[in-house]
This record gives structure tokens, sequence and C-alpha cells, in this order.
């Protein structure tokens, strides 16, 4: 389904392909390696601190 997607996005003009992901999903992040993907910086999700 992944590559599907991917070859979809070439056909209709992407130039780039881009994925988010837990660090701590260990499956996925070896899929996506697989497909080429590599991390490129980490993300971290913010929340407000309720008092």
């Amino acid at each position: 389904m992944i590559l599907n997607l991917l070859h979809w996005g070439k056909n209709n003009g992407a130039a780039h392909s881009y994925l988010a992901v837990l660090s701590d999903n260990l499956p996925a992040l070896r899929l996506y390696s697989k497909l080429g993907f590599e991390e490129q910086y980490p993300y971290w999700y913010r929340v407000k601190e309720y008092n």
C-alpha cells in the first residue's frame, strides 16, 4: 500500500515524501527504513501544562 501511494504521488508531481512516526514504533521504523526513509530530525509533542 505504501509503495502504491509513493508511486501515485510521483506520478502526480510529488518530488518528496515525508513520514511522521513515534520513535518507539520499531516495526514502523524498520519498514520505513527498508523503503529508503531515514530520520531527518526528531519531533516531540508539546502539551500545555495545567495546574
